[in-house]
């Protein structure tokens, strides 16, 4: 993940579609891990602010048994 958190700002003038595939773990092995995902992904959420996007999709897979992982996750919405 760092190194997509550096390429990201060089390619944000370049982008406009973007295609986002979320998988929750099934356990993360401890809460240091879990705090260290949220926070890259909060990261990867500020790079892509940068961008001009015209086209967002997010693909988000769940299981049944540990959907509520996915309460953090943000709405979406494009103007």
């Amino acid at each position: 993940m760092p190194s997509l958190l550096k390429a990201l700002p060089v390619y944000a003038t370049f982008i406009f579609d973007i295609k986002i595939r979320l998988y929750a773990p099934t356990q993360h092995r401890s809460r240091a891990i879990y705090k260290n995902r949220v926070a890259n992904l909060k990261k990867m959420i500020e790079a892509l602010n940068n961008f001009n996007i015209k086209k967002l999709k997010v693909i988000i897979g769940l299981n049944d048994d540990y959907s509520y992982q996915m309460k953090l996750a943000p709405p979406l919405s494009m103007d």
